[in-house]
């Protein structure tokens, strides 16, 4: 079983603040696990969400082609 993480432990790894997580639940823009009234997330879902909103670089040898 993976570990459960809280919106305290979720929020730093994907470097946004606590409230900022709470408005991507409210949207439905993040995967979560509700329990009772408190939000969890596994890492597996962070993982998928931030390749998800990942935008890819562009690649640096053609920036003054």
């Amino acid at each position: 079983m993976q570990k459960l993480l809280s919106i305290i432990d979720a929020a730093p790894m994907l470097k946004i603040s606590e409230i900022t997580l709470r408005r991507l639940i409210k949207k439905k823009e993040i995967p979560y696990h509700r329990i009772g009234k408190r939000y969890f997330f596994t890492e597996e879902d962070i993982e998928n969400y931030l390749s998800n909103v990942s935008v890819p670089m562009k690649d640096k040898s053609n920036v003054y082609s």
